[in-house]
């Protein structure tokens, strides 16, 4: 959802510096949820010490701050970070309520420019493949219709790196990083309909496939995957005149079902349910 600032911008004239500013955002959530236990639902993922199958109420909010300047010579720098606090909930594959502690976040410090963006956040980084590493240092940068990236954990001496690029209606994109992780991809779209073919390789997983089609066109979006091991899943998005609704559903049954309500100015109705009995109805704000 849109963030809107929350103070007013403060610029700076000091020597050396073009111009650099301090903004705030912020976002809360309020409702009532309840994590299942049925279909082999696990009702405390996250270890939060709630009764199984029964209502809870959560509230969280977050601050987000960032500091952006640039230099004479056209160098744009920054830094962000957040406060979280309260208790949260996510109706997803690792639903369930969080605690948020309260303390601001470590923050990430960048510097950009026509070389690329590059950016230190002590063990805040995922790889590409989001399974392994824990990076502190990440590196972007386009040029022309190729875009490249690398994550790099010092620590670890462990580092992934992706490449992808555009060339009329085709993608093409691959990752790799020193976990044994290899991912490629390639899509091709046409009008409204992509057709995505997904093929990785891991020291554990061996070699997996999968082929994506999405249609998407006016307020509709719909998808479904076939992937090697016979497994599928179909998802549809409705989202027009402020109503919002979602479904997924896939082959071992599982399901999940979303419907929110934009009421305009940052505030939004929202709810959800899931075959394993998760629930939860409530309000999400942006500021």
């Amino acid at each position: 959802m849109k963030k809107i600032l929350l103070a007013t911008t403060m610029l700076v004239g000091t020597a050396g510096f073009a111009s650099a500013e301090v903004s705030f955002s912020g976002s809360a959530a309020a409702g009532v949820a309840m994590n299942g236990t049925a279909d082999g639902g696990d009702a405390d993922p996250n270890a939060y010490m709630l009764t199984d199958d029964t209502m809870h109420t959560y509230t969280n909010a977050s601050l987000d701050v960032t500091f952006s300047g640039a230099t004479d010579t056209g160098l744009e720098f920054g830094a962000t970070f957040g406060l979280s606090t309260g208790r949260s909930y996510g109706l997803a594959s690792d639903d369930g309520f969080g605690a948020n502690d309260g303390i601001f976040g470590a923050p990430e410090v960048f510097v950009s420019g026509s070389f690329g963006r590059i950016a230190f956040a002590v063990d805040d980084y995922d790889f590409f493949d989001d399974a392994n590493g824990s990076g502190d240092v990440s590196y972007s940068g386009t040029f022309g219709a190729f875009t490249v990236g690398i994550i790099a954990d010092v620590d670890a001496s462990e580092f992934s790196g992706s490449a992808s690029g555009t060339f009329g209606g085709f993608t093409l994109s691959a990752n790799a990083d020193t976990y044994g992780e290899t991912n490629a991809s390639a899509g091709y779209t046409m009008g409204a309909f992509t057709a995505e073919l997904n093929v990785g390789q891991s020291d554990v997983d061996g070699t997996t496939s999968s082929v994506t089609g999405t249609y998407s066109a006016g307020a509709i979006t719909a998808s479904a995957t076939y992937n090697d091991d016979s497994s599928w899943d179909v998802s549809t998005d409705y989202s027009a005149n402020s109503i919002s609704a979602g479904l997924s559903y896939d082959s071992d049954s599982n399901y999940t079902l979303t419907a929110g309500y934009d009421l305009g100015g940052g505030l939004s109705l929202e709810a959800g349910y899931n075959n394993t009995q998760d629930a939860f109805v409530g309000a999400a704000m942006s500021f």
